[in-house]
């Protein structure tokens, strides 16, 4: 039985037999996955030495050999595929051939607490050099390159003592490597042929340096040249880069994006979250600009519209910035604009608004060199109908708004569908599965554009702050914009956050502030799910983590504007102080 040849830009389907290996494990409950190897364009054979596990007849046009034995190397001929740890020297072939420590452990939720911090700069020893020896040597030079045995992924000391980790080729050089990742220390590769993992994907400039056999001297001067600024940066950068590696679960996912890459193939679309709206949404009550009959028009961004360049023009930046790799992202929040001139050419179809002497024309309009555009306002609520209802009332008629979802998280009544306020944009109620401030940040399969608002259900609006919040987004779609800052600093042990009193903040909490759709995918589901657990522990946070997740991809930080108003909780003394989160817990 063979498995099917998938046209390019086509769906990758992978068929995984069965084997007692993390990594196999973790393969066949990747997304691509199939149980069906007639609807399979690639198989996966998974090798242990010179011997295969599993065996038949195979189109080797479509096939991946996977070698679990990191002792013995297996060689592949023609149009086949391989991973393994170690290739005959000249034989690896990069087009085809992955270098990669497949003797990876299961994914352990709890592994980031032995994780070492990539701070501070300075570290007990200078350099260490890796080999398979046995035995330990120092020298009383603080500067010395001291030598370390490493081998079976275990070394005979502590290499988070040490600042630059020295590596030569060797049968055990891949899990070497991935130990001095793990242990923040800098690899310093003694070649400049040995293969790297992923090395056609993952830039390894950013986090290894590669020098040949020069003496230790010369080495040592051209190290202690590095400031310590690119050294914090080179560990931060080597954190990405091995949880692309470190665990079964990782390797996976990294694995078969490659796959996808070589093979001109498309992983599956990034999951939209299918829900079901509790009541059928409301009609537009037709009075869009203060009582005029004008039709309102509600624009959908388009989705999978660069679904070719993802994996061309935007594979770098998704491959080095720890985006994930799991599905083939619906939108980007990295897509380029179109060139200045553009607006004044009719297939642009942009509005153009500069210039003109029409004062309601120009606030309402977007301006920027990209096509319209609307926004989605999310709301998670929990026993404010009120409040819920105070704002619905403000946000009518607010312009470039798309649709409102409110997520009930009260899973114990439901709303009800006859008294909420009907506005020019339909509202949709979202009945939650389970009481999570998590839920705010879900990418609900009913949000239809790039751009969300989310706003507190104790929150004041007027349309002036969303147009202009929206505006602001439309310049940095790669940045949270919100209206409420918190900052955090360090004094000696004790740490400190709380309302910023200056110009400086660390970050924007989840009241009212708009960010790009693919963020809300990424908290969901490629955020560490250990994060996501201390939320829902202490039911708080969620904006906190939002914020380290996004900063952490783009390395940005957030964006404030200017409140105009405060909260609607403030203003009504009857309301309900019960809630998701209540004033004080922020």
């Amino acid at each position: 039985m063979t498995s099917v040849v998938c046209p390019p830009l086509s769906t990758l389907k992978v068929y995984v037999p069965r084997h007692d290996h993390p990594l196999a494990k973790a393969l066949s409950l990747h997304p691509a996955a199939t149980t069906d190897q007639r609807d399979a364009c690639l198989d996966i054979e998974f090798a242990d030495g010179d011997k295969s596990v599993y065996s038949r007849s195979r189109n080797v046009s479509n096939l991946l050999i996977i070698n679990l034995d990191p002792s013995r190397a297996v060689t592949a001929e023609g149009a086949v595929m391989l991973a393994q740890d170690n290739y005959e020297k000249g034989a690896f072939r990069s087009s085809l051939e992955f270098a990669v420590h497949t003797s990876v452990a299961e994914f352990d939720i709890d592994g980031w607490k032995s994780e070492p911090s990539i701070l501070p700069v300075s570290r007990e020893n200078f350099a260490v050099y890796l080999t398979t020896a046995s035995g330990r040597t120092d020298n009383s030079s603080s500067r010395a390159i001291h030598t370390v045995s490493c081998s079976g992924g275990k070394c005979e000391a502590n290499l988070t003592h040490y600042s630059f980790c020295l590596i030569s080729p060797s049968e055990h050089f891949q899990s070497n490597l991935l130990l001095v990742l793990r242990s923040g220390c800098i690899p310093i590769v003694l070649s400049r042929t040995q293969p790297l993992p992923f090395q056609d994907h993952l830039d390894w400039r950013m986090v290894a340096l590669r020098y040949p056999a020069l003496s230790l001297e010369v080495l040592l001067e051209k190290l202690e040249m590095i400031p310590k600024e690119d050294i914090l940066e080179m560990r931060r950068r080597g954190i990405i880069f091995r949880r692309r590696l470190d665990n079964a679960h990782a390797l996976a996912r990294t694995l078969l994006a490659a796959v996808a890459e070589v093979l001109q193939l498309q992983l599956p679309a990034a999951p939209l979250l299918p829900t079901r709206p509790l009541f059928h949404h409301f009609e537009s009550n037709g009075t869009y600009l203060e009582g005029t009959r004008k039709e309102y028009r509600r624009i959908a961004s388009p989705l999978n519209r660069h679904l070719m360049a993802t994996t061309e023009q935007y594979s770098y930046d998704r491959w080095n910035s720890g985006r994930d790799l799991t599905f083939t992202p619906r939108v980007l929040y990295d897509a380029v604009d179109l060139p200045a001139e553009a607006e004044y050419y009719a297939d642009s179809e942009i509005v153009r608004t500069a210039g003109s002497r029409n004062r309601q024309v120009f606030g309402r309009g977007l301006g920027l060199n990209r096509e319209p555009e609307q926004f989605t306002v999310v709301m998670m609520t929990y026993n404010r109908d009120d409040g819920v209802r105070e704002i619905i009332h403000r946000l009518n008629n607010c312009p470039h708004m798309n649709k409102m979802i409110i997520v009930w998280n009260n899973i114990g009544r439901l709303p009800g569908g006859n008294d909420w306020p009907k506005i020019h944009v339909p509202i949709e109620f979202i009945r939650s599965e389970r009481n999570s401030v998590n839920n705010r940040f879900l990418p609900f399969d009913r949000i239809e554009t790039e751009a969300i608002f989310f706003i507190d259900d104790d929150m004041d609006v007027v349309h002036e702050e969303l147009v202009y919040a929206f505006k602001v987004w439309r310049q940095n779609r790669d940045r949270i914009v919100g209206f409420f800052d918190r900052y955090h600093s360090w004094s000696g042990e004790t740490s400190k956050y709380g309302k910023a009193r200056s110009c400086e903040y660390s970050m924007m909490i989840g009241a009212f502030l708009v960010a790009h759709k693919e963020f809300f995918y990424e908290y969901s589901y490629n955020m560490h799910p250990a994060i996501r657990a201390m939320v829902d522990e202490v039911t708080n946070c969620d904006d906190l983590a939002f914020n380290y997740h996004v900063s952490h991809l783009t390395r940005k930080p957030p964006m404030k504007v200017q409140k105009l108003v405060g909260n609607w909780l403030s203003q009504v003394k009857a309301m309900p102080s019960i809630g998701v989160c209540v004033p004080g817990m922020h």
